[in-house]
């Protein structure tokens, strides 16, 4: 999986990508090491993550 950190807030990403119907596989959780994450699936079944770092 690939991870994409992001320095602003994740949230209108991530509701956007679900208003644009694309497979949310987890939706925004709080990680292990206190970060904020989401994992979507790409066209071709590839997990992409999004995080901040809190």
């Amino acid at each position: 999986m690939s991870k994409l950190y992001m320095s602003h807030c994740i949230f209108p990403i991530q509701k956007e990508f679900m208003y644009k119907g694309v497979n949310i596989v987890r939706s925004l959780f709080d990680t292990d090491y206190h970060n904020k994450e989401f994992i979507i699936e790409d066209i071709d079944g590839r997990w992409l993550g999004f995080c901040i770092k809190s």
